[in-house]
């Protein structure tokens, strides 16, 4: 089962709902054999806002996630279904555009908004960039700790990750951005974390 947002099924606090993991066991006990679960975000450094409640991602920041990501591994293991978690890097220039009237957008270089052309995103620092890929680590140790079978990368499709490997949107010219080399770092990097967070043998789709 491929990822496939299911908004309104968390709670305003980044857990899964009940109905969020009775909707993932009804696929496992369809015979799936595979699921891959909506986006999850790893921070809330960048596209967050206190004004828009967390509805529509759940989040593996806190070990507090880990009881509900449990429950649902459980679930589903249970029908011999693997369950893979997808984390996200962010929208970046694709921000939703109810987002971008409260929140500033981010991405490797300033560029205009897919939305709205009129807002340019700012360029994320080193340091910025440095505490995102942290953050992936966290999250990789949440994900692993609940049992879940897999990561896969939110990296489609002209979001945060895309923007970074594609010379179009990255015109950085430190070390995240340049020669196609540099502008898979950020992805790599990140993968590396997750492996550290993890465990090496942990899968990354």
């Amino acid at each position: 089962m491929a990822p496939m947002g299911i908004a309104g099924l968390c709670e305003p606090d980044g857990r899964l709902s009940q109905r969020a993991i009775d909707y993932y066991v009804a696929r496992a006990k369809g015979n799936t054999g595979l699921i891959i679960t909506c986006v999850a975000r790893v921070g809330r450094q960048f596209e967050h806002s206190s004004e828009i409640p967390l509805l529509f991602h759940p989040m593996v920041d806190h070990r507090m996630y880990v009881c509900r990501l449990s429950e649902l591994a459980d679930a589903v293991h249970d029908y011999g279904v693997k369950l893979v978690i997808q984390l996200t890097a962010g929208w970046g220039r694709v921000s939703h555009p109810w987002l971008l009237k409260t929140v500033e957008p981010v991405a490797p270089s300033r560029l205009p908004c897919f939305w709205d052309p009129q807002i340019e995103t700012r360029e994320l620092t080193i340091r910025e960039i440095e505490d995102l890929i942290e953050s992936f680590k966290f999250g990789a140790e949440v994900v692993s700790s609940a049992g879940i079978d897999a990561i896969e990368l939110h990296a489609h499709e002209g979001y945060l990750f895309d923007q970074f490997q594609t010379a179009i949107w990255n015109r950085r010219n430190d070390k995240y951005g340049g020669s196609l080399e540099n502008r898979l770092t950020f992805a790599l990097e990140i993968i590396e974390a997750i492996k550290k967070g993890a465990g090496v043998d942990f899968p990354v789709i």
